[in-house]
């Protein structure tokens, strides 16, 4: 009896170890700063949580939280301990992805200043931008960018990215008339503007 239940202990443990989860994607997700401490209006956390949902639909281990009123270098010292850390696991560094909007993005790009793995993967939506401190020449990994024309906060990453570390760069502009807020609307037909290329990008590298 002993022997059975030790047997049944092993294979929970085969099944759900990082390397039993081969080829599954972890996606980081981090939110914009009005989210920061809990804040923001009522459609901004309703739409947080119908994109985490919608990412968890897609197969993908999701890593996401509503932040404190941490500092970009603090949650990116956060985010970066916890990628290596699944590096350590034995997660593919490949099947890491750490993403973000506005803020969130920002944080992505100054986590992959800090984590130094080429084969870890980022997308920045609306993160590019003179009003944070970013030292991108010190980024490495595989990059997408994903902005609004519209945007008048954040735009292209192709000039700031030009000096950096980085194994490949793609970058997609979106002209929905909506500018930085496309990334935050909760309807589902603005989700789908943004979210459709970056799966599309994800599922192909």
């Amino acid at each position: 009896m002993k022997r059975l239940f030790f047997s049944h202990i092993f294979i929970a443990i085969l099944i759900f170890s990082p390397l039993a989860l081969a080829g599954q994607v972890h996606l980081f997700y981090m939110h914009g700063y009005r989210l920061d401490g809990g804040g923001g209006k009522e459609g901004e956390k309703i739409g947080y949580k119908k994109i985490i949902n919608k990412f968890k639909n897609k197969g993908y281990q999701v890593v996401s939280e509503i932040r404190g009123n941490q500092s970009v270098d603090e949650y990116a010292e956060k985010v970066s301990t916890q990628v290596n850390d699944l590096i350590k696991s034995g997660v593919n560094p490949s099947d890491i992805v750490v993403s973000g909007f506005s803020k969130g993005a920002v944080i992505s790009l100054v986590s992959a200043t800090l984590i130094k793995n080429k084969d870890v993967r980022y997308v920045a939506l609306a993160g590019c931008t003179d009003r944070f401190d970013v030292d991108y020449s010190k980024i490495q990994g595989r990059i997408l960018s994903i902005y609004d024309l519209g945007d008048t906060k954040f735009g292209s990453c192709k000039d700031v990215l030009s000096n950096s570390d980085v194994v490949s760069f793609d970058e997609i502009s979106l002209d929905t008339g909506r500018g930085h807020k496309i990334f935050k609307k909760k309807k589902d037909k603005w989700i789908k503007k943004w979210m459709k290329p970056m799966v599309s990008w994800i599922e192909q590298q």
